[in-house]
């Protein structure tokens, strides 16, 4: 069954004479982030970890697809990439995919709620990969939950460690010298990571931070120190769905984690004409608008 966990920050009202319905609206401005690659997972390459923050627009997981380093994704079919195939193993180049990640080795944050093909991840909300399906060590994440409720995780079908039964590598070379580079797609969206191999403190938890291009090493009970994410995202019940009416009073507005600020206008993204609920309006187009937030369970 398809799940989805939560809406875009504002909803789209048209009022005409006879007719009233709402529509979802979504945001472009905003692309996913990767904001932290725990390129030398602890005890082994099963526990190689990134952390992503989605952008403005909610994102489903089947959109996800990652194109590991080439001298990463030769040692059978599951090094091979996610959802993609650029180098993968030439005796079976199926690529691996993203099912239900294992919230069981996560802490520190409200809810965990576990992610596979079909389900969608809210904008703005953080996502963690398992970088194998073999996962093991247990991370802390009280450090980037910030005031969320939640972090999405989803994992690879694919074992990366050395529970491969044919040869194993990390996602993530995490010695010798020269760089790495992975290419993450997000639907319409891309991201390629580079890092090299030479600046990495040594030891299991090195990290990279591809938006600042900091290096480090936090230790194995914690991830990356990536930002805090912000608070929850909003949900916005849509109220009347149907009226036929010359005019209309409009509703007050219900949902859950909203700012306050939350208000009608007649134009899109919080401009134009604002119209509190109780007023009348005539027939138009009206948004509900109310800045957009993190995650929600």
């Amino acid at each position: 069954m398809r799940k989805l966990y939560s809406f875009p920050s504002f909803l789209t009202a048209t009022i005409s004479i006879g007719l009233l319905w709402f529509c979802f609206g979504s945001l472009r401005a905003q692309c996913p982030v990767v904001e932290g690659i725990l390129i030398d997972g602890c005890n082994g390459e099963n526990n190689e970890i990134v952390i992503i923050r989605n952008g403005s627009d909610p994102l489903g997981i089947s959109n996800i697809s990652v194109d590991f380093d080439m001298d990463n994704n030769n040692f059978g079919q599951q090094t091979n990439d996610i959802y993609t195939n650029n180098g993968n193993n030439s005796t079976d180049p199926t690529p691996c995919g993203l099912q239900n990640g294992d919230i069981s080795l996560f802490v520190g944050c409200a809810s965990f709620i576990a992610v596979g093909p079909g389900d969608i991840v809210p904008a703005d909300a953080t996502l963690i990969i398992q970088i194998s399906s073999q996962a093991s060590e247990v991370y802390d994440l009280s450090s980037i939950c910030g005031s969320q409720s939640c972090v999405y995780v989803t994992q690879n079908t694919c074992s990366r460690g050395s529970g491969n039964p044919i040869n194993y590598s990390g996602a993530f070379t995490n010695s010798g010298f020269g760089t790495r580079t992975t290419v993450f797609g997000f639907g319409t969206c891309s991201e390629t990571v580079i890092y090299d191999r030479a600046n990495l403190t040594g030891g299991d938890g090195d990290y990279y931070l591809p938006p600042t291009g900091m290096y480090g090493n936090a230790g194995c009970t914690n991830p990356p120190p990536v930002a805090p994410a912000l608070s929850g995202p909003t949900f916005i019940n849509p109220g009347d769905q149907n009226v036929c009416a010359s005019s209309y009073t409009l509703s007050a507005i219900s949902g859950t984690n909203l700012t306050g600020n939350e208000s009608y206008f007649d134009s899109s993204m919080g401009s134009g004409t604002e119209y509190t609920p109780g007023q009348m309006v005539g027939g138009g187009t009206y948004y509900i608008y109310d800045p957009s937030s993190v995650c929600s369970g």
